[in-house]
């Protein structure tokens, strides 16, 4: 879990560890980080290497169902992704995040390659944790 104060806030708050579904294998999302209205931090790990020429991108869900691009990233060798998160909204207005296959080395602008991984968010329980 990442430590009250990560990335330099006290007022950073720790949310559960989620297991997703990642390319039939279980991959889990550890202590996502939020400071309210700023950055969150999401570290991964069970993440097999994506294909050459391809990488992950992490998607904001939008209540309407849109996605708002969370950023780029590629597992370490063991599997383990850290990354830094900046929303362009307040961090409750999103009903969750997914994370697809798209091609390196910038992504994409919308999702278009595979869904590999995802969760919805329950605030009530990160509030409470």
């Amino acid at each position: 879990m990442i430590p009250r104060g990560s990335v330099g806030a006290p007022e950073l708050t720790r949310g559960e560890a989620h297991g997703v579904e990642v390319l039939g294998l279980r991959a889990r999302a550890h202590g996502v980080g939020v400071r309210e209205d700023e950055d969150a931090v999401v570290a991964l790990d069970g993440l097999p290497a994506p294909t050459q020429g391809t990488l992950y991108q992490l998607w904001l869900v939008r209540p309407d169902g849109q996605r708002e691009n969370g950023g780029v990233f590629v597992p370490d060798a063991a599997g383990h992704a850290l990354l830094v998160v900046r929303a362009g909204a307040a961090w409750e207005s999103y009903r969750g995040m997914g994370i697809t296959v798209e091609p390196a080395p910038q992504g994409s602008p919308q999702p278009t390659g595979r869904r590999v991984a995802g969760c919805s968010w329950k605030w009530e329980a990160w509030r409470s944790g």
